[in-house]
């Protein structure tokens, strides 16, 4: 699933120390939009 690719990519920018701005923001409209189908 996408989403579990999102969040596995972001646990890594996690124990890098910082978020990816544009990687959060990837996510949450991709939840938002699997929530919508």
């Amino acid at each position: 699933m996408v989403i579990k690719k999102l969040l596995r990519s972001l646990e890594k920018c996690q124990v890098v120390g910082f978020y990816d701005k544009k990687l959060v923001e990837d996510i949450v409209s991709t939840i938002k939009y699997d929530g919508k189908k």
